[in-house]
């Protein structure tokens, strides 16, 4: 998994033997905060979430030397539908708040993106999800989730800037792609902890 986790959690939840009835959460993640209510429609779970997150909170999803670069935060929302042994999620967050002084094509002092970035379940099966996301016309990918005995994980991703759909991944791998008149990579490699 992510090496992510909430903070001061407060609010209830309720169990019963079909697992997860209701609840209303409140906490810290990713560096703001994040509300969840969960409540059953027609023997369903139903799961909204909103919230804020922010740049010092993106630390340990994208590493510290490209947080480092990137300021302010994006509000987001989103919903999980439980459906048999899978879900459905639908989530958008908006990526103007954020500020990002990368090398190009990432250099975007201004904001991060003019588009939202749209998640949602493009496929589910009781052992995979497949979640689709893209942000415009900017960057498209998929994001694969396997079940494990301890919950979902990461399975693979490809992401691609420009151009052609991203498929589905194959491997653990993150592929990434991207459509671009030039690229330095000398800027790059310092922040991946190369060069």
């Amino acid at each position: 998994g992510l090496p992510m986790a909430a903070e001061a959690v407060e609010g209830s939840v309720r169990f019963t033997e079909a697992g997860l009835h209701e609840g209303n959460l409140r906490s810290r993640l990713l560096g703001g905060e994040t509300v969840l209510v969960a409540a059953q429609r027609d023997g369903q779970l139903f799961v909204q979430g909103q919230g804020v997150v922010t740049a010092q909170g993106l630390a340990p999803v994208v590493g510290t030397r490209i947080a480092a670069r990137i300021s302010g935060a994006a509000n987001w929302s989103g919903t999980w539908q439980g459906k048999r042994e899978t879900g459905e999620l639908h989530a958008e967050a908006d990526l103007r708040g954020l500020k990002v002084t990368l090398p190009a094509p990432l250099n975007r002092p201004e904001r991060l993106a003019d588009e939202k970035l749209l998640v949602r379940t493009e496929s589910a099966r009781p052992g995979n999800i497949l979640l689709a996301l893209h942000v415009g016309d900017r960057m498209n990918g998929r994001i694969a989730l396997a079940r494990q005995t301890e919950g979902w994980s990461f399975a693979g991703a490809r992401i691609n800037f420009g151009g052609a759909p991203a498929t589905a991944p194959t491997t653990r791998d993150v592929y990434v792609r991207a459509d671009l008149a030039e690229v330095n990579a000398d800027q790059w490699l310092p922040l991946f902890g190369g060069g």
